[in-house]
């Protein structure tokens, strides 16, 4: 692997060399490359001849629609013999089965506080503001919060963590909406959104594509966009099931391989 950058990596100090900031970060990157490579190894190894088995996930709409699909396309490719079933609810109930033991797994937008779970971070997701490009605030280079006052916020339910952090930037920025339009699945909002009945804060794994096929704009507004983690959960008691902890692995290297890495085995 050949890695070229600007930054110098090594500074000489006398007939010693010492890592630069550069040097530092490229360091910690190595490692995390190498212990995900050791991590895949063994788990592909310990895997050899399993053909059987199943895992109960659950989910958030605004992934079942616009991600879950793909991934389990991949999935299946390699584990052809292992059964998935999915339950779609919000992120509150879906931890609350995880709690109840009505599911195996929880993919959330969170990381969860609560005691007996361990969870791994996947990647980070981006909530913005998004708008039909035929509406009038859409022609705006620049928008403060009291600017979207008077719009109408389609909006997810309680016990989403998409509403959550609305709640959060409401709060954040001393915003008091009067038009709210309520949904409890991302579709509708996004049909909504497309339709112009108004605007939603909403995940860019909801909308991209619609920003070349549907006439969709991300609206510049300060404090936006907000970040916020991909995780899956387990109880800590399932740190040694091989098929959670290879789903698990599958799960990570999708959401960052551009590629969507499949194993062979």
């Amino acid at each position: 692997m050949i890695i070229h950058t600007c930054n110098p990596l090594f500074k000489r100090t006398g007939r010693n060399f010492t890592l630069t900031p550069a040097g530092n970060i490229l360091q910690n990157y190595a490692k995390d490359i190498l212990n995900l490579k050791k991590e895949s190894l063994k788990a592909i190894n310990n895997l050899k001849g399993l053909s059987s088995g199943s895992i109960r996930i659950g989910t958030t709409s605004s992934f079942s629609t616009y991600v879950i699909q793909s991934m389990i396309k991949k999935y299946k490719e390699s584990f052809p013999g292992i059964q998935l079933s999915f339950k779609i609810d919000n992120t509150s109930i879906t931890i609350g089965d995880l709690m109840d033991n009505k599911i195996d797994l929880a993919l959330t937008p969170s990381i969860p506080n609560a005691k007996g779970l361990k969870t791994t971070v996947l990647n980070n997701d981006t909530l913005v503001w998004v708008a039909s490009s035929k509406l009038k605030i859409s022609l705006a280079e620049q928008l403060s919060p009291k600017d979207l006052i008077h719009e109408c916020f389609i909006i997810r339910e309680k016990g989403s963590n998409t509403r959550l952090q609305f709640d959060n930037w409401c709060s954040a920025n001393n915003v008091h909406p009067s038009n709210l339009l309520e949904m409890n699945q991302t579709e509708m909002i996004r049909r909504a959104v497309i339709s112009r009945l108004g605007i939603s804060l909403i995940s860019k794994y909801s909308f991209e594509e619609d920003l070349r096929t549907q006439g969709l704009k991300v609206l510049n507004v300060s404090g936006i966009p907000v970040e916020r983690p991909i995780s899956v959960t387990m109880y800590d008691k399932d740190a040694d099931n091989i098929l959670i902890q290879t789903f698990i692995l599958f799960a990570k290297n999708y959401f960052n391989s551009k590629d969507n890495i499949t194993f062979q085995i």
